[in-house]
């Protein structure tokens, strides 16, 4: 679930007053401006940068995760919701996950996606 915090204020179904969407958009980014945002499946909310290394996190409560997914179209929310029932991203407390998450919480990308020096 990537998503470029920029166009979050776009999404009509999230709250542009919203102080998580005011917390994820100050996180710290990647500063060349060609990393990304993602809300892993364990619950917490990680800025890569191009390189895929996480820049900065913030576990998300059950209640912000709700929340976060709102920033999401309805037909991508709806395939994703039922996964993230009941999880808690505070309960990741192994630094090493937080900053090197395991492949399967990692963003899946097309191969050729983001290219532009063809």
């Amino acid at each position: 679930m990537s998503v470029e915090l920029d166009q979050m204020a776009e999404n009509p179904s999230c709250a542009n007053n919203s102080a998580l969407l005011s917390t994820l958009k100050s996180l710290p980014r990647d500063p060349s401006g060609l990393g990304f945002s993602h809300l892993g499946m364990d619950g917490v909310w990680r800025t890569f940068d191009r390189a895929g290394n996480v820049v900065s996190y913030l576990a998300l409560s059950p209640e912000e995760i709700k929340e976060a997914l709102n920033i999401f179209p309805k037909s991508f929310r709806e395939n994703i919701e039922k996964r993230l029932d009941g999880v808690d991203g505070r309960n990741v407390t192994d630094i090493e996950q937080l900053l090197h998450p395991r492949e399967d919480l990692l963003p899946k990308f097309e191969e050729n996606e983001g290219e532009t020096d063809k």
